[in-house]
């Protein structure tokens, strides 16, 4: 099924970012929102302010991976409080809850889709 990160602005704009790629940094988040060379690496959702985030792969998409470590970051420009919230399953209901929730100036941590 889909797999989906889905980040729920508390307070202030944070944007998702969500990379397959080994290390992923703040610095590096700007190709997810224009890559510049070949395929993109990893994905970015970069709602207006109090709205929610998504970034959603289905089968079939070139970052779809069911064996593999998802990176998500999560960056903000001012303080935010957030909860982020990644399934296995179909969009936007049911599946498997893969991810917990953070507070900060940013944040960052790894689910596995298995």
């Amino acid at each position: 099924g889909a797999i989906t990160f889905t980040l729920t602005p508390l307070s202030g704009d944070p944007d998702l970012y969500v990379s397959q790629e080994p290390t992923f940094s703040a610095s590096e988040r700007w190709t997810c929102a224009e890559p510049l060379f070949g395929a993109p690496t990893c994905a970015a959702s970069l709602e207006a302010a109090g709205a929610t985030d998504q970034v959603v792969f289905l089968p079939g998409d070139q970052l779809y991976c069911t064996a593999c470590t998802y990176r998500v970051l999560v960056a903000a420009a001012t303080y935010t409080s957030f909860s982020i919230l990644a399934q296995v399953g179909s969009v936007p209901g049911g599946g498997s809850v893969l991810g917990g929730g953070g507070k900060g100036g940013g944040g960052g941590g790894g689910a596995a889709a298995q």
